[in-house]
């Protein structure tokens, strides 16, 4: 059992230092254990396991798009939402989480950017905005230099 704890608190803190690292250093490693399992001629269990768990991260990390940045002379659309983060959520989802800020029949619009961001279009920007105000989850750090969202 002390063997088994020890194990798992080495893997526990393996993992963790994989964690941050971004795309090209997990590939790295990757290839460099692959490389070392060749000069060996072989891949012990507990490398290829090992590699395996990486490439799982490598695969996420490459799926997982980043929030795009407001381009400078964008268009404002004050009767949209954009949305980062719902990676795992499909357009119904979306529609659904938003369907208590839409009073008319219209169905909302959702238009999907990457697998990692939407825009969701509400039919008005007194809509828009409600739904803004309502669904926020934080409020703004006082020491952030942006200015206020208006819509």
């Amino acid at each position: 059992d002390l063997l088994r704890t020890e194990r798992r608190q080495k893997n526990l803190q393996r993992d963790h230092r994989n964690a941050h690292k971004n795309a090209s250093e997990i590939k790295e490693q990757i290839e460099k254990i692959k490389n070392r399992g060749e000069r060996f001629e072989q891949i012990a269990g507990g490398t290829r396991r090992e590699v395996d768990k990486l490439e799982r991260i490598l695969k996420w990390r490459e799926y997982k798009a980043p929030p795009v940045p407001i381009q400078e002379g964008g268009k404002i659309l004050e009767d949209s939402l954009y949305l980062y983060g719902v990676d795992y959520m499909s357009t119904d989802d979306v529609r659904k989480y938003f369907s208590t800020y839409n009073s008319t029949d219209e169905k909302l619009v959702v238009k999907w950017i990457n697998d990692s961001s939407c825009v969701v279009q509400m039919p008005s920007k007194e809509l828009a905005e409600k739904a803004y105000w309502k669904s926020k989850l934080s409020q703004p750090r006082d020491d952030e230099q942006m200015p206020p969202l208006t819509l």
